[in-house]
């Protein structure tokens, strides 16, 4: 199957069965048919009657080759930290049967299936997640699901971490077998990036929304130049992110008449077109990558037109560069909406109190939501120093060059994590700006009302730690697949 995003949209925010298409079917025998044939003569195989990495020249026998994929399994399993979110598991086991489907690997039907059995029964591995260099594949997690279907290791089910062999016993599930090669097609290739990245850039995506509706109301609630924001002067720096930022800022600025504060804004209102345009447009590359990578085939070796090819693509740099890109388009984004913030309680704005709070002095306000701010967009400069520069030699140097992607990632799900929490905080601001300004609205927009109803006015201090994560509840959606459909 050709994906793109929205498809692993569907196939996250649903509880989806998963099947194997019968042209798929046919493809998959040929290619192990294939390597069967070409073992039988003699050939020599990396990975599959030789040893890995440094030990390529290590011959295998034919009595031990199948051994040598079970010992790959449970020798590669290693990691470190917690545990990745099910659902970026569960995605990453639905790519990686999705390219073995291609028919390139050589393995059998039969490992495909369980495979999607682990999905269908929703018998999710325990994947850590430190251990990946991105190159060679993500053999450290894709290995630690590969530990399951041996029965091994522990699994997230019925909303509860057990060990595999207690329930597969229970689902009345054997331990698989693995044949030539299908240990090496489990582990070798880039599917955990790509479900990581798939998963973190939906939640980049609502952020960046997000972020274009907030720049409307801030720019509102502060009065900001009209001008500034007119069609006519962004058709003239034609980037379509920043035309449509500007138009849904110059959209609230029609909610009311006002008088506006002054000539020309500072530039973190000013600018805001350009700044989160840019940011749209990264992501869009983004996209155009993520969706390039997950309908690659990734393994190592690969058939192709009956003959063996080894290559590199399980090479995780497309995603390893793209996801530091993403960490600093992030940080960009988090660091205006600091200054924001910074703008909206500073009291160098007429129209606003110190801190957003009437008495100020005996009321501080939301003058620590501000500073919190600060440190995590402080935080959030020294994640998006790039991961994909920190190559490290691995396997006795025959590896000598790795993508670091897994490391990039990591760093990005911090930077999403921060930038959220910094989102949030404008919007207690906002919802403060909004009881404290003087506006009369024509109309009010889906994002005001949710504010109004859902939001309490600060009269004078009070805890904020639950009205924050409330803010965070509201307006980011997590994933969690619920309804049941068929994907072939």
């Amino acid at each position: 199957e050709n994906l793109n995003l929205d498809l692993i949209k569907k196939f996250l925010f649903s509880k989806s069965t998963v099947k194997i298409k019968d042209r798929a079917r046919k493809k998959i025998l040929k290619s192990h048919n294939t390597l069967k044939e070409i073992i039988e003569k003699g050939n020599v195989i990396y990975g599959v009657n030789t040893g890995f990495g440094a030990l390529v020249s290590k011959k295998i026998s034919k009595e031990e080759i199948r051994k040598l994929q079970y010992n790959l399994i449970i020798s590669h399993a290693l990691g470190e930290g917690e545990y990745f979110d099910r659902n970026v598991v569960r995605l990453a086991i639905f790519l990686r049967a999705n390219m073995l489907s291609k028919g390139y690997s050589g393995v059998r039907e039969e490992l495909i299936e369980a495979l999607l059995n682990l999905i269908n029964k929703d018998i999710i591995p325990c994947v850590q997640k430190k251990g990946s260099v991105g190159a060679s594949g993500d053999l450290s997690p894709l290995a630690q699901i590969g530990l399951v279907l041996l029965g091994k290791g522990k699994v997230f089910y019925n909303n509860q971490i057990l060990a595999t062999e207690k329930v597969f016993k229970k689902e009345k599930i054997k331990p698989f077998i693995l044949d030539i090669k299908e240990g090496l097609s489990l582990i070798n290739g880039t599917e955990m990036m790509s479900a990581f990245l798939s998963y973190l850039l939906i939640e980049i995506e609502n952020i960046f929304n997000l972020a274009k509706e907030i720049s409307g109301l801030t720019t509102l609630v502060t009065k900001g130049n009209k001008k500034e924001f007119d069609i006519k002067l962004h058709q003239l720096k034609p980037y379509s992110h920043q035309i449509t930022t500007a138009q849904i800022i110059y959209n609230y600025l029609n909610l009311c008449e006002f008088k506006e504060s002054s000539i020309q804004d500072p530039y973190s209102i000013r600018c805001q077109p350009q700044i989160l345009g840019a940011v749209g447009e990264t992501i869009d590359f983004a996209k155009r990558i993520l969706e390039t990578e997950i309908n690659s085939v990734t393994d190592n070796p690969l058939i192709i037109d009956n003959e063996i090819f080894s290559g590199g693509n399980f090479m995780g740099t497309s995603l390893a560069l793209v996801s530091d890109l993403l960490g600093i388009s992030l940080t960009l984004l988090s660091l205006l909406s600091e200054r924001k913030i910074f703008y909206l309680t500073s009291g160098k704005n007429p129209e606003l109190p110190i801190f957003l709070i009437q008495q100020p002095g005996t009321n501080s306000g939301l003058m620590m939501a501000q500073i919190v701010s600060t440190a995590l967009a402080g935080e959030n400069k020294i994640l998006s120093n790039p991961a994909s520069i920190t190559s490290l030699p691995t396997s006795a140097n025959q590896e000598d060059i790795v993508s670091m992607g897994m490391n990039s990632l990591l760093k990005l799900e911090k930077i999403v994590e921060n930038t959220k929490t910094i989102l949030a905080i404008e919007i207690l601001c906002l919802s403060q700006a909004l009881r404290l300004v003087e506006l009369n609205f024509k109309k009010k927009t889906e994002i005001i009302r949710v504010i109004e109803e859902n939001i309490p006015y600060l009269e004078e201090d009070r805890e904020l730690q639950n009205i924050l994560s409330k803010i965070k509840a509201l307006f980011f959606r997590r994933i969690n697949s619920k309804e049941r459909k068929t994907i072939n």
